[in-house]
C-alpha cells in the first residue's frame, strides 16, 4: 500500500474541500455524480485508514484526518439526499 506524504494528502484534502465548498447543491446530473464519486472516493480512504490502524495503530493526526474525512462524507451524503429529492 502506498500512502501520500501527509503534507502533500492535506494540501490536496484542503484544496478539494476549498472546491467543493463553493459548489451547492444542485439539480445537474453531474453534480450527483461528482458527490457519488467524492463521497466513493472518501470511503475507499476510510476504509484503508482503518486497515492500517488495525496492523500499525493511527496518530493523533492521522486520528484527526480520519474525523475529518468521515464528517466530510456524512455532509456530502445529505447534500446528495437533497439533489436527489430536488429531481
Amino acid at each position: 500500500m502506498t500512502r501520500l506524504p501527509k503534507t502533500a494528502s492535506n494540501e490536496y484534502e484542503r484544496e478539494r474541500a476549498k472546491n467543493m465548498a463553493t459548489v451547492g447543491p444542485s439539480k445537474n446530473p453531474a453534480s450527483k455524480h461528482r458527490l457519488k464519486e467524492e463521497i466513493e472516493r472518501l470511503s475507499e480512504q476510510q476504509g484503508e485508514a482503518l486497515k492500517t490502524a488495525m496492523f500499525v495503530g493511527m496518530t493523533t493526526d492521522e486520528a484527526k484526518e480520519f474525523d475529518k474525512r468521515g464528517n466530510r462524507i456524512t455532509k456530502l451524503v445529505k447534500e446528495l439526499a437533497m439533489v436527489s429529492k430536488a429531481r
